[in-house]
Formats: structure tokens, C-alpha cells, sequence
């Protein structure tokens, strides 16, 4: 997986820390309770993976992010969900071994769901090039640079597939700061921008297409 991180995250994992520094302070729960918690606590402390002790920093993605998304129990155990997103600096069997062993000194148990290592498209690439000529050419913004994605993709799974979008059109009224963007309140896309963004996609899709013509010729 890759990075990614939004405020919603941030918001959710703050209330899911905050929740297990509290009753690990309830005097009505046994100390092994409290104590459970209070381990909680610390593995959600933050949205960066200092808990887990696998925060680093990618150069390309960016701080690599660890985020608790669900909270159960299973046999009187408290299980927690991370989702973990880092980049291609990380090797996936350091990282898993790495989490593994700071829980294991918590007496935790790591249970793998599943583990993508990191994934990138080198801007040298011929395919990001025409991509990247074709944007220049259809919005005019002739400075355009390519854009690194901290969000998963499934274009890893496809040949020659690319995760990328277009976000040259600004929004046609005032948005509060932390509103109307992906993944925050009040999310929108207005319809002129998606059918622009639609043309300059088919564009790209076109010279892709010449493109792979031209190389099996």
C-alpha cells in the first residue's frame, strides 16, 4: 500500500485514542482491563505509526501512516484494525516483522491480513511523459509536473495501468478551509469540472494508445 492520510483519519483516530485513555483510567474496571487500554492507547497515540514503531518518512510518499479503523473483542481478547499505508522505501517483510515485534514486547499478537509492499510509476516513464504532455497541451498549464498519488491503487494488479487524475479546475465558490475536497465534509465535484476533467482523460487515453501501437510496430 501506499500513503494516505486525511483529516477524517486524524479525527477518527484521535477519538479512538482518547476513548482508551479514559477507561484505562476507570476505577470501575479491573487493573487487567485498565491495563489493556492502556497498551490501546499507546498503538493509536497517533496516526504515523509511533505506536506500532514503524513511523518513518518515504521521500517520495511522504510520513507513513497507521491508522485504527475498528475496535472488537473476540474471546474476551480486544483486537484493534490498522490500516498501514507507506511507500516504496519500506520493504513489506521489514515492515511486517518490525510491527510484529513491538507488539510481541506488549504481549500483542500481530494477525496479517494483508501486505502490498509500496508501489510508484517513475517519472521518466515514457507513458507518464505523454500523460504529462497531453495535460500541458489541454489545459495550457505548460509548468505542469506530475502529481505522486498517497492513495492505494489497483493500477499495481493491471499492465501498463496508471492511477491519475485531474485536478486542474479550481472550485466555482468559496469552500471553507478542511471542506469539499476528498475525504472531508461537504465533499464535491461540480459537473462542469468532471466533464473537462472527462475530455483531458480521454486525451490521454488516446495517446496511451498511440503510444503502445507505436512500440508493437
Amino acid at each position: 500500500m501506499v500513503l494516505m492520510y486525511s483529516p477524517l483519519h486524524h479525527i477518527q483516530n484521535c477519538l479512538i485514542v482518547r476513548l482508551a485513555e479514559v477507561l484505562s483510567r476507570c476505577p470501575a474496571l479491573p487493573a487487567g482491563d485498565r491495563a489493556v487500554f492502556a497498551t490501546a492507547a499507546e498503538l493509536t497515540r497517533d496516526c504515523y505509526g509511533g505506536g506500532m514503531g514503524i513511523a518513518s518518512v518515504d521521500p517520495e510518499f511522504g510520513k507513513l501512516t497507521c491508522v485504527n479503523g475498528m475496535i472488537a473483542t473476540d474471546g474476551g481478547h480486544l483486537r484493534l484494525s490498522f490500516d498501514v499505508r507507506y511507500g516504496t522505501s519500506w520493504d513489506a517483510r521489514v515492515l511486517e516483522e518490525t510491527a510484529a515485534a513491538r507488539l510481541s514486547s506488549l504481549s500483542w499478537h500481530l494477525y496479517l491480513h494483508e501486505n502490498d509492499p509500496g508501489f510508484s510509476v517513475p517519472a521518466a516513464s515514457p507513458f507518464v511523459q505523454t500523460l504529462l504532455s497531453v495535460f500541458r497541451d489541454c489545459t495550457g498549464q505548460k509548468n505542469a509536473q506530475p502529481y505522486l498519488s498517497s492513495g492505494g491503487t489497483y493500477a499495481r494488479c493491471l499492465r501498463n495501468a496508471f492511477s491519475m487524475g485531474d485536478t486542474h479546475r479550481t472550485p466555482p465558490f468559496p469552500i471553507p478551509s478542511g471542506h469539499g475536497y476528498a475525504h472531508q465534509p461537504d465533499e464535491l465535484l461540480p459537473i462542469d469540472e468532471a466533464l473537462d476533467a472527462t475530455a483531458v482523460i480521454a486525451a490521454m487515453i488516446l495517446a496511451c494508445d498511440n503510444l503502445l501501437w507505436e512500440g508493437e510496430k
